[in-house]
């Protein structure tokens, strides 16, 4: 474990560093996720040698401190995330954010295109309103979902996790351990995405994947969603789309060597 205080929120921002290669590959979790259990079997993959993996937690989650004041905007999550690739010194190298941490990631290639050398956003989300799961999270004031809410979830997660679902298991695992403020935070800042945030990430000119679950792409569900971007303006302005085969959101989990195979692509394209 590696860590960073960051005086600005007076909180300590914390990583592990899988490998010792070159290029550093950035890692960024889904909402709420221990980065370490989002993407430790894609950075101890065997494909992946050679590469220093490096998996990082956001303010409020994994072993990363929280304070109720922080801001918990997608920008502000960015900023932490600037302030260790600048500590660590590794920039330009590629960034990919899973989820909510792919918007953080289109975020930071837009403020400092200086340090993202390739952008990789699998399903993250690039206009206002969020998905499912931050949808309904923000539909409660911050206290509901800490005092109740969350708990409810939690029940219902296990009972599908029981009956041997590994992704709920994991997703039991991560919210069962962060803080439920932080967690309604980070679905509050999803449903939020200020306007011309897809507008920004379009007009980056750094080489750029979109990763859809096959299960989730929209050519199949016929859905366009803020997590789900229409494919095809993504490739209308030089955004390189790609597939994980048979799986949706769970795409690491439930499919890794196709997720694997997609990001090496994605690492040359």
């Amino acid at each position: 474990m590696k860590s960073l205080y960051l005086p600005k929120y007076k909180a300590s921002i914390r990583w592990h560093e899988v490998g010792q290669g070159s290029p550093h590959i950035i890692f960024l979790p889904g909402m709420g996720f221990p980065a370490v259990g989002n993407f430790l079997s894609v950075a101890t993959h065997p494909e992946m040698r050679g590469s220093t993996n490096v998996m990082i937690d956001f303010i409020g989650s994994g072993i990363s401190d929280y304070l109720p004041d922080f801001p918990a905007t997608i920008k502000a999550h960015a900023e932490c995330i600037e302030a260790v690739l600048d500590h660590i010194g590794c920039g330009p190298c590629p960034v990919l954010g899973y989820s909510f941490g792919g918007s953080v990631a289109a975020e930071l290639a837009a403020m400092r295109p200086d340090l993202v050398s390739r952008l990789i956003l699998a399903e993250g989300n690039l206009t206002s309103g969020g998905g499912m799961a931050s949808r309904h999270f923000a539909s409660f004031t911050a206290e509901e979902f800490a005092a109740k809410e969350l708990d409810l979830i939690l029940a219902k997660l296990r009972e599908g996790a029981a009956q041997g679902d590994d992704f709920l298991a994991f997703i039991v695992a991560a919210y069962a351990h962060v803080d439920p403020l932080a967690l309604h935070a980070m679905a509050q800042a999803l449903v939020n995405i200020p306007d011309g945030f897809i507008e920004r990430f379009l007009e980056l000119k750094i080489p750029r994947t979109y990763i859809y679950g096959e299960n989730n792409h929209p050519d199949k569900t016929k859905i366009i969603a803020p997590d789900m971007p229409d494919p095809n303006q993504l490739v209308a302005r030089g955004v390189h789309v790609a597939t994980v085969p048979d799986v949706g959101h769970e795409m690491m989990l439930g499919n890794l060597d196709g997720f694997v195979d997609v990001l090496l692509a994605a690492l040359i394209s």
